[in-house]
């Protein structure tokens, strides 16, 4: 992973002009200022140069400062190693270069990898298990590129199978998709299981396990068989409700946070702890990364919302110790530890 030396933004969201130099290599980058002055705005920009939708998700359009709308956006970096990633957006066309040269974004993904923590995370152990599944998916892509294609083809196979339900299909037709979405299914549930795994090791004060009955399959002399039996099983309830009742859809993520020696579950935490879960286990998937050999750049924006003195604390040194180049917003952060930029 290439650390951000340089950085500057013209006309990206309520930015003109943004521009920093020189950004330390590893360590806490601290964007600091009040509310509305755009530092989540820098961590967006940043955000876009891993070739995805980015921390806040909107269009290109969409980011484009009022009353620039001729000009349009650019984001341009410098890294530590010397080479150099720039992005804009202009009458509806993105132009991406690395190093100089027009490029892809999927060239752009290929260098650049990165662990973001966004505020709307802050809730997601209070809320719907779909939020839960999809944030364990992403994390799990970043240490098995696979998990992602296997998702993907689960999901295409399981809208198929609900779609000839709907119709009043049957038939081969429907046994061709439930067989599919129970191959994918399986290897879905094998690279969950196998991505927490593989992040345990890693985790401090935090356990982070899978719940429901679709676990059951992996213990089975054939698993594909037993999802698709599951399947075939729960047609006429699906019929009914007009959704998928049985397979990796169904599971939920279930947190343990460690509080003074007592383990709490995350959903039932206060808003502080759970930020501390958050916190947690990107300190965790990050170090996964590391002991991969895909070190990436970490944003997290809106430090410390719900956290207390302590809790701050805590994830300055957890962020710092990390080896890597961590960017985080703030309203007001003291602390000898950090690298501060005003916004």
């Amino acid at each position: 992973m290439s650390a951000l030396e340089r950085l500057v933004l013209t006309n990206f969201r309520n930015l003109e002009r943004f521009e920093v130099a020189g950004a330390p290599e590893r360590g806490v980058v601290a964007l600091l200022g009040p509310n509305g002055v755009g530092k989540t705005s820098v961590l967006e920009a940043i955000s876009l140069l891993e070739g995805g939708r980015g921390l806040v998700g909107e269009d290109a359009k969409a980011q484009v400062r009022e009353g620039a709308a001729r000009e349009g956006w650019t984001v341009f970096a410098e890294t530590h190693d010397g080479g150099s990633v720039g992005m804009q957006y202009r009458a509806g066309k993105r132009v991406v270069r690395l190093d100089g040269a027009e490029a892809t974004l999927e060239a752009v993904a290929a260098r650049f990898s990165m662990v973001m923590l966004a505020p709307e995370l802050d809730r997601v152990f209070y809320n719907a298990p779909a939020g839960r599944r999809a944030l364990l998916d992403s994390w799990a892509v970043q240490l098995d590129s696979g998990h992602e294609v296997a998702v993907e083809r689960y999901a295409h196979h399981v809208r198929g199978r609900l779609r000839i339900l709907l119709q009043g299909g049957a038939g081969d037709w429907l046994e061709a998709e439930e067989y599919q979405a129970a191959e994918w299914g399986v290897k879905v549930l094998r690279g969950r299981a196998g991505y927490l795994a593989a992040v345990a090791p890693h985790m401090e004060g935090l356990r982070v396990v899978l719940a429901g009955a679709a676990q059951e399959v992996l213990a089975a002399d054939d698993p594909v068989a037993a999802l698709k039996g599951k399947l075939v099983r729960s047609r006429e309830i699906d019929m009914r409700l007009e959704r998928t009742s049985a397979g990796p859809n169904t599971l939920d993520v279930v947190a343990e946070l460690e509080v003074d020696g007592r383990w709490l579950v995350a959903k039932q935490s206060s808003s502080g702890q759970h930020k501390r879960v958050m916190l947690r286990w990107l300190v965790a998937q990050v170090r996964a990364m590391v002991a991969a050999g895909r070190a990436p750049l970490v944003l997290v924006d809106e430090l410390s919302a719900h956290l207390d003195a302590a809790g701050v604390d805590e994830a300055l040194g957890a962020l710092h110790g990390l080896g890597v180049q961590v960017w985080v917003s703030d309203v007001a952060l003291a602390d000898g530890r950090v690298w501060a930029v005003r916004v």
